[in-house]
């Protein structure tokens, strides 16, 4: 792993246990840095901002799961590793949901699980999605990321079988036949 990289891993790693005493909106640079043990450039050479931070975190989550679609994992694989795994850092994926301004995660998921979904259609169909097909997997993507986050700040209790049932039903059939078949 590079060198940035691996500040980045530790920058993560030191937001994560600030969020065990303190809101997300209520940490501060200085605090991440503290218990990171880097400098603020080392921070701002990485990170835009926090929220830039608790973004890439899920990014990392998305490119462990939902990226890998069609790669090494189906995509029932995928979005089951992906629940799991927030199911498993509950605490941590409700605090960060709680963000509602425009740069928390809650505003920008579905964005950054669109560009996921579309980049793995078109790997796996060798051409671009039309109007119809990027309206559509937008409607999903919104949909699931938003009912997700529902999920784990309501205690994610319902069981994971039953998303991955609800969210089948609700891929666009274009989607269907190739992420399904």
């Amino acid at each position: 792993m590079a060198k940035s990289e691996s500040t980045k891993y530790r920058l993560a790693e030191a937001m994560k246990t600030c969020m065990k005493t303190t809101s997300v909106d209520d940490i501060t640079i200085r605090q991440i840095v503290e218990v990171c043990g880097v400098t603020r450039q080392t921070f701002y050479r990485n990170f835009l901002d926090k929220y830039d931070l608790v973004n890439w975190i899920y990014q990392q989550l998305l490119h462990a799961t939902t990226r890998r679609i069609g790669i090494d994992l189906t995509w029932e694989q995928a979005v089951r590793s992906k629940l799991e795994i927030m199911k498993n850092n509950a605490e941590f994926f409700s605090e960060i949901f709680s963000v509602t301004h425009s740069e928390g995660l809650l505003n920008t998921e579905a964005e950054l699980v669109f560009d996921y979904y579309q980049d793995n259609l078109m790997r796996l169909v060798g051409k671009k999605l039309n109007e119809l097909e990027t309206y559509s997997l937008k409607i999903y993507c919104y949909g699931a990321t938003r009912m997700t986050a529902e999920w784990i700040c309501s205690g994610a209790t319902m069981p994971i079988e039953m998303i991955i049932v609800a969210n089948k039903v609700a891929l666009p059939p274009f989607a269907q036949k190739i992420f399904l078949a």
